[in-house]
């Protein structure tokens, strides 16, 4: 039958596929016969998701040598950066490979006439604190990213729209930890743009917001997707280390379909919410300002919401903080997707059975972000700790707390079968749950808890959890964490017939694959087979993404050898105690706590070091 598909048709079939996995879907299908072979190669060249610089490399490297090639291309997806830890010795002082510097050739050549998107992600910011801390040189600027590329893609690339670039850094990071800075100010200039994302670690925001939003304003006629934010905004001095929103929130986007606000502070809940109703073709919308419990920050939105019968009438994807969902709760039945951030204790159970009791019957996706439980100690009638200590089906019991803890909170105990149920039954037709623990669970106990609970979600086809595997690429079946995966896949499999994907996502940078185990079935449905993969996350509301994400917070990656200096710096600040940890907290925290508390106690923080900006934590951490 495939071989008497008509050829106009091709593309079309193609461009239905989701971008992250249209090459291994184009490739499969090139692979069963020759025709089809010849057909689909050229469209596998369509869009290039290439995942990191030994893929992009040789591909920009073909591009080159094969112009052909080229004409054919309409979209670039890359993530580049120095190479990982077991790929090359540390003290190697030689240049990375760089395919970005093969990109900008090929674009001033004309080698890309047709392309529509670009999209590249720098993953060096995340390293650099792991080649400061091992002594390993400093790199270079980035090349390839200057004035030159974007003016080729203005001249040369006349159909180009879309700009995704993250992972920029435009002063330097920590204390000179081997940065490579690009100045984005040169890419303001492209003007025909109608989806723009930009994320950047830290920044002049003085000099860089009013040029930012300037960019906007000029870009608003036409802009059907913006995506902008800090990419990690620390939890302190948030006037200095966030960007305003109030500027944004001022202007009219009457096409805006996709908006994603990361480490932005609303000043006024009102002025968002007018922004809201000036844009009612809002699809999608994004809301992750980090650790809201902490810095205390007002809603997006209000009350008004339930005066508003047709508020926010297309919405169907969105991503925000429990305080946001909350105040969104009558327009929430119409959602196909819903990220819950900041979580504490049992306030999702009680968004699903006591403020919506019919629940959300037509939500496919879901993902709950929990926070820690020191955030507690907030007074119970503090807006944030609204249904934290809502009691369904006894689903938590109070504890005392450790008397060596510095602030007594309302410690709680979860009972996962009970918040387990009130998921099943607040939402029983999900096809993709996220489950991001506050702190990385117990595998076989998972299983033990959950996994009768959740063999009642008849459609579920996708489980991510945070559990013990370490980073990108931990694909070896003899570490403790892969192995417990692959059990616990194939146990949750055996109870929830149509689920494909079990996916560990604690301890990841930004851009990572997350280790996934991929399930395969016989005829008769049984499990027949599982493997151990790097995957992406969540898919559905993210089909047009070639790196799709899992929305929680980022769990930064550690061994017992080092951390970072933020991460401690920012820790003694908040609470002086090792016992009582940031989000952001290594994967085997209980281990750190002990081997760090020593060291701890010889520097108590004063108090012009606790209102220190967390990028300039004591240098001494760095030798450990």
């Amino acid at each position: 039958m495939l071989d008497t598909l008509p050829l106009e048709l091709l593309p079309e079939i193609a461009n239905q596929l989701p971008l992250f996995a249209m090459p291994s879907t184009l490739l499969s299908l090139a692979l069963t016969s020759r025709r089809m072979s010849d057909l689909i190669l050229p469209l596998i060249w369509s869009h290039l998701v290439l995942k990191n610089e030994e893929v992009a490399h040789p591909v920009i490297q073909t591009i080159l040598s094969n112009p052909d090639k080229g004409r054919l291309v309409r979209s670039i997806h890359i993530r580049s950066g120095p190479p990982r830890p077991d790929e090359r010795d540390l003290h190697d002082e030689e240049e990375a490979p760089n395919s970005l510097t093969d990109l900008e050739v090929a674009v001033k050549k004309g080698l890309l006439p047709i392309l529509e998107a670009l999209e590249i992600h720098l993953e060096c910011a995340e390293q650099c604190s792991w080649y400061f801390i091992n002594g390993s040189a400093s790199y270079s600027d980035f090349s390839g990213l200057g004035k030159p590329l974007w003016r080729a893609l203005d001249t040369s690339c006349p159909r180009f729209r879309t700009l995704i670039l993250t992972g920029v850094q435009e002063v330097e990071f920590l204390l000179s930890l081997g940065d490579r800075r690009t100045d984005p100010s040169h890419m303001l200039s492209l003007m025909n743009i109608t989806s723009f994302t930009f994320h950047i670690w830290w920044a002049d925001l003085e000099t860089l917001q009013p040029k930012l939003m300037s960019y906007i304003g000029a870009l608003s006629p036409r802009l059907r997707v913006l995506d902008i934010g800090m990419i990690d905004g620390g939890t302190v001095a948030v006037q200095d280390s966030w960007l305003d929103a109030t500027p944004l929130l001022d202007l009219t986007i009457p096409f805006l379909e996709s908006l994603t606000l990361r480490y932005h502070f609303f000043k006024e809940p009102e002025a968002a919410m007018d922004f809201w109703k000036r844009h009612s073709n809002l699809e999608y919308i994004s809301i992750a300002q980090g650790d809201q419990t902490y810095s205390y920050l007002p809603p997006c939105f209000t009350e008004e919401v339930q005066t508003l019968p047709n508020f926010l009438p297309k919405l169907k994807y969105l991503v925000a903080p429990f305080q946001d969902v909350r105040k969104l709760a009558p327009i929430l039945h119409r959602l196909t997707s819903l990220s819950i951030l900041d979580t504490l204790d049992t306030q999702v159970p009680y968004l699903l059975r006591q403020i919506l009791p019919s629940g959300l019957p037509n939500l496919k996706s879901l993902c709950i972000h929990q926070e820690w439980d020191q955030f507690l100690d907030l007074p119970l009638d503090h807006p944030f700790t609204e249904g934290c200590l809502w009691n369904y089906d006894n689903i938590s019991q109070s504890i005392p707390a450790s008397p060596d803890i510095e602030y007594q909170y309302h410690r709680r105990e979860l009972d996962f079968v009970a918040y387990a149920r009130a998921i099943v039954l607040g939402a029983p037709n999900i096809e993709e749950l996220a489950w991001a623990t506050a702190r990385p669970v117990d595998v076989e106990q998972f299983y033990d808890t959950i996994g009768a609970e959740l063999s009642s979600l008849s459609r579920l086809q996708r489980f991510f959890f945070r559990g013990a595997c370490e980073g990108s690429g931990h694909l070896n079946q003899e570490d403790v964490g892969p192995k417990q995966l692959i059990t616990f896949a194939r146990r949750l499999a055996e109870v929830c017939p149509r689920l494909t994907v079990v996916s560990d996502v604690g301890a990841y940078s930004i851009m990572d694959d997350y280790t996934q185990v991929c399930i395969s079935r016989d005829e008769r449905g049984k499990v027949s087979r599982t493997r151990l993969i790097a995957g992406n996350g969540l898919q559905l509301g993210q089909e047009n993404r070639a790196f799709p994400r899992v929305h929680h917070r980022i769990w930064r990656k550690s061994n017992e050898k080092f951390m970072y200096s933020e991460l401690l710096g920012r820790t003694i600040r908040q609470r002086t105690r090792l016992d009582i940890w940031d989000p952001i907290e290594p994967p085997h925290w209980h281990a750190c706590a002990r081997g760090y508390k020593d060291m701890l106690e010889e520097w108590r923080p004063t108090t012009e070091s606790r209102n220190r900006d967390s990028r300039f934590a004591p240098a001494c951490i760095a030798s450990v």
